[in-house]
């Protein structure tokens, strides 16, 4: 370890004095005392910044329980790269003992949605399928079975055993407290994030809607994604998908077997 990465450890932990000779001072200026301002000033600066890509978790939370979990969460997973959208991943994870105990299971899950939104803000760029190239597609059901969708980078589904896309969707409208007491909290949930025209929508999906879009994030052809679904079920889901702006492509491979199914 080089003196810069030494440095920059020290400033991960609190107390740790900084070894004669690393810095140098005017006479009589307390050197330790400077640091430790020093230090401080960059925790400071970074609990912040994981504030902005929690902001409903800081609402539910409170802003003193944020800082104290953020100065956990800083401790034990320091950013690891110069670029601090990519800090924050381990979050959620970190929550869970807490949630719990907290009486919050939810929480975690509300973390996991925001952090999928700073994730689909800064995803690679890429075109938005057309709904005419699906439309042609489907009119041939010969190749159907093969079909194999391309969701877009910036897709992530957040499945939860709550509702966490209606919470953080109230909380992030600004709902009152009438509002937010018919979030149907203890209901599971499925939210789809993604971006649409730099924004980072959070539509809240159906449990048929979510069960084809899990399995074409797998890249699943749409045979198999669609395996024991009802074809209205499927049309429908396909349709929500498709407006929604799912999709970035697709493909059409080779078929296994009769219309592609296995």
């Amino acid at each position: 370890m080089n003196d810069i990465d030494r440095f920059a450890a020290l400033l991960m932990q609190p107390g740790q004095p900084l070894p004669d000779g690393w810095c140098r001072a005017a006479p009589g200026a307390d050197l330790a005392f400077r640091f430790d301002v020093y230090r401080r000033n960059v925790h400071a600066s970074l609990i912040e910044a994981l504030a902005e890509g929690f902001p409903v978790v800081r609402q539910l939370v409170g802003e003193d329980c944020f800082a104290t979990l953020a100065r956990d969460h800083l401790r034990e997973h320091p950013p690891a790269s110069p670029v601090l959208t990519e800090w924050g991943g381990a979050f959620a994870d970190m929550l869970e003992p807490w949630a719990v105990q907290a009486g919050v299971p939810y929480v975690p899950d509300v973390a996991r949605l925001e952090r999928a939104r700073v994730r689909a803000f800064h995803a690679a760029e890429a075109p938005t399928l057309a709904a005419s190239a699906l439309a042609d597609c489907l009119a041939r059901p010969e190749r159907l079975g093969r079909l194999r969708l391309r969701v877009h980078p910036s897709v992530s589904l957040i499945e939860s055993r709550h509702g966490v896309a209606s919470l953080w969707l109230a909380h992030s409208q600004g709902a009152d407290a009438d509002a937010l007491a018919r979030v149907p909290l203890w209901q599971p949930q499925a939210a789809l994030v993604l971006r649409r025209d730099d924004q980072v929508p959070v539509h809240v999906l159906t449990p048929h809607e979510a069960r084809l879009l899990r399995r074409l994030l797998r890249a699943d052809r749409l045979g198999d994604a669609a395996h024991a679904m009802d074809p209205g079920d499927l049309a429908r889901a396909l349709a929500t998908l498709l407006v929604h702006g799912v999709f970035a492509g697709l493909d059409d491979g080779p078929a296994e077997g009769p219309w592609g199914w296995r």
